[in-house]
């Protein structure tokens, strides 16, 4: 049987691994308001995303508005989710059936995310009563 002080000291690695993890993760994602110019329909946002990094682009939106999200870059890796749906996409249009703040998560896929890539991106939310 291992001695006390021995069992505690590995109980205490154990937690500051976990510890160290949780903040990492925590610390890495990020929340950006879009507020549409007066006038316009649509914003471009320039970003980066490292690793398990995430960031959250969240705009308003009213009932029956259609929204159009493209997002650029070099790298296929990068994609987004619409509005906390599952998936893994690049674009997305559709017209929305509520008022009220929508988002837009960008993230890396898990291989490019494990290996600590960093991916830089153009992210174009178009909103309003668009016509084609």
């Amino acid at each position: 049987m291992l001695s006390r002080s021995l069992q505690l000291s590995f109980l205490l690695a154990v937690l500051a691994v976990l510890a160290l993890s949780y903040s990492a993760v925590a610390a890495q994602n990020r929340n950006v308001r879009i507020n549409f110019p007066r006038g316009a329909a649509q914003a471009t946002k320039s970003g980066a995303v490292k690793g398990y990094e995430t960031v959250t682009y969240t705009f308003r939106v009213r009932n029956g508005q259609s929204v159009r999200v493209k997002l650029t870059s070099g790298n296929p890796n990068v994609y987004f989710s619409f509005n906390g749906a599952g998936g893994a996409i690049r674009s997305w249009e559709g017209s929305v059936h509520e008022n009220g703040d929508y988002r837009v998560t960008v993230f890396l896929f898990h291989n490019a995310a494990r290996r600590g890539t960093r991916v830089n991106y153009s992210l174009n939310v178009r909103a309003g009563w668009i016509t084609p």
